[in-house]
């Protein structure tokens, strides 16, 4: 193993976005065994194994070569693409992973399992010392780019260049295309979006000053600056904001080999599909939502999807299908994972609620089918019977929604019972700059998120009907919920003057506030230790006139609401 750490993150760089795509290009070889999936395999683990050897990482090359020599046999015809290949190919590609883990922790990889190097030595009838060569690698390669003909002892010199995106990593430094990208440490661009948040503040202060001041002769000249401030920070801020952005199939690529494993494991056949991969989200938001988009995943094919079995004599396909989508509104992101299992039954939900003590018989027959599902998002929750190795321990859903509301996001449930289930997440398209619409109420000043504003209204205490303890608005129909904010805040009543609807994940909801104060683009502050866990309180900003305003988050406060 190398010692200059210069040339160790330089294979680091290169050999992760490499071991990405080669789970990738393994799912789809197992369904289309084309000769350009089966090159990117190559020189997946080909590339790898290269760097690898520069740096003296005789367990990373070793378990590359093997791999090697079995696609090798695959394209002279004396193997074929089958599911124990793939297996033993996708079993590698984990290898490789927790070795380039290694690395980052700046051990030496581990060797690869004997069970990982044997289903090769298997499939091939043969040991490791029969691994083909360097100059025969190469000429399978050359044979697969340049057509169908068997590959002579030498390599032609002059074999049919392969694409650039497939050239191995030894490639000479004249041929290499000119390098576009520069690394940028995550750490680095953080700092960079906190600077331009103190400009959006400084910049949402002048504008408050300007507006006092315009009466003066040079006002004109004043606003014209103010203005071309307004749109240089602004574009700014959306460039910064780009370069925090990674394509949301960077978090999507990982759950096809999940998906494979535990359908395996559970002994059920399911299809993966992926859509929506180029859209952007926030890097810090690729990075919160992996566990829990893993565990919504694992759910689907536990929980939702049913046996071959089951579903043959329900006449469904064989074949569960699982979809995983991604899509930009406005300034939000919704990741949608959607099964054609069983759904969610909000009788058997409701049942099991009871049988945990969650909800007496009353309370439960109250309960609509939307709030039903909901139980599921308790803690303590589960409708199994017993505790399996993926599920049972009423651990996880509730982790799940408490991660999605930490990031600013809500999570909705949907679906249809024996049809399937449907869960979305709804998420800030950035966690730094939220646009707002800023209220006042008992004095204080209160900002809301725009994304989930519908309407303002005049607020009339004639239209408030009460549901027991709830306070209903009957302006709108269906009735909705309210939320008087003095009371939340614990002040004196306030003037109460005007009703802001808002979307939430239980549906619409009041808020009643005194005042509407303008539209305004706010730095979130996360809460500190002592406020968070507040219900209803999503962090705080300092507003454009140099005050504090209080970030609420709408779908807590609905929740208060109802459940009074």
């Amino acid at each position: 193993m190398t010692d200059d750490p210069s040339l160790l993150a330089d294979f680091l760089n290169e050999a992760t976005p490499l071991l990405e795509r080669l789970g990738d290009d393994l799912m789809r070889l197992g369904d289309d065994p084309s000769a350009d999936t089966l090159n990117a395999v190559f020189r997946g683990f080909h590339t790898v194994k290269g760097g690898a050897s520069f740096l003296a990482l005789d367990a990373v090359v070793a378990l590359c070569h093997r791999a090697e020599d079995a696609f090798g046999r695959v394209r002279d015809g004396t193997l074929t693409v089958t599911e124990p290949l793939i297996d033993a190919a996708l079993d590698a590609a984990r290898v490789l992973d927790q070795q380039v883990a290694a690395l980052y922790e700046g051990v030496p990889p581990p060797p690869a399992p004997p069970e990982v190097l044997a289903a090769f030595d298997q499939l091939l009838g043969q040991g490791a010392d029969d691994l083909i060569s360097e100059d025969e690698f190469e000429a399978l390669l050359d044979q697969l780019q340049g057509g169908g003909a068997p590959p002579p002892a030498v390599a032609p010199p002059a074999a049919v260049a392969p694409p650039v995106a497939a050239q191995p990593a030894a490639r000479p430094a004249a041929l290499r295309p000119p390098d576009t990208q520069v690394r940028v440490d995550a750490e680095r661009l953080d700092r960079l979006m906190a600077l331009v948040g103190e400009l959006v503040i400084v910049r949402n202060r002048l504008k408050a000053h300007a507006g006092d001041r315009v009466a003066t002769p040079d006002a004109p000249e004043h606003g014209r600056l103010l203005g071309e401030l307004d749109r240089v920070t602004l574009r700014l801020q959306d460039a910064v904001m780009r370069c925090r952005m990674q394509p949301v199939g960077r978090l999507f690529s990982r759950f096809p080999r999940v998906a494979r494993e535990l359908a395996r494991e559970l002994g059920k056949q399911v299809e993966i599909v992926l859509d929506g991969e180029d859209t952007d989200l926030d890097k810090h938001l690729v990075d919160a939502l992996a566990d829990p988009l893993i565990h919504l995943v694992r759910n689907a094919i536990d929980h939702g999807i049913e046996t071959p079995e089951q579903r043959r004599a329900l006449g469904k396909p064989v074949v569960g299908r699982l979809l995983l989508s991604a899509q930009q509104r406005g300034d939000s992101v919704m990741l949608r994972i959607e099964d054609d299992g069983k759904g969610l039954d909000a009788d058997a939900i409701r049942a099991s609620a009871i049988k945990k003590g969650l909800l007496d018989e009353r309370d439960a027959a109250q309960l609509s089918v939307a709030q039903a599902r909901e139980l599921i998002l308790k803690a303590g929750f589960s409708t199994r019977e017993a505790v399996s190795s993926v599920s049972g321990r009423g651990v996880g859903m509730d982790v799940v929604a408490a991660s999605v509301r930490s990031l600013g996001g809500r999570l909705v449930l949907g679906g249809e019972t024996g049809r399937g289930t449907v869960v979305e997440l709804i998420l800030p398209l950035t966690l730094a700059i939220l646009p707002t619409l800023r209220t006042a109420c008992a004095g204080r000043s209160l900002a809301v998120p725009l994304r989930q504003i519908i309407d303002l209204q005049t607020f009339d205490a004639d239209q408030v009907q009460m549901r027991g303890d709830v306070p209903l608005w009957s302006g709108t129909q269906p009735a909705i919920p309210l939320h008087f904010l003095d009371q939340w805040l614990g002040a004196p009543k306030g003037l109460r003057k005007l009703l802001v609807r808002v979307s939430t994940r239980r549906g619409d909801c009041g808020l009643v506030v005194d005042a509407v104060e303008g539209r305004e683009d706010i730095v979130v502050k996360p809460p500190g230790a002592l406020l968070r866990g507040l219900p209803g309180y999503g962090g705080a900003a300092v507003t454009g006139d140099g005050r504090i305003a209080v970030i609420l988050n709408p779908d807590e406060l609905t929740t208060m609401a109802v459940e009074a």
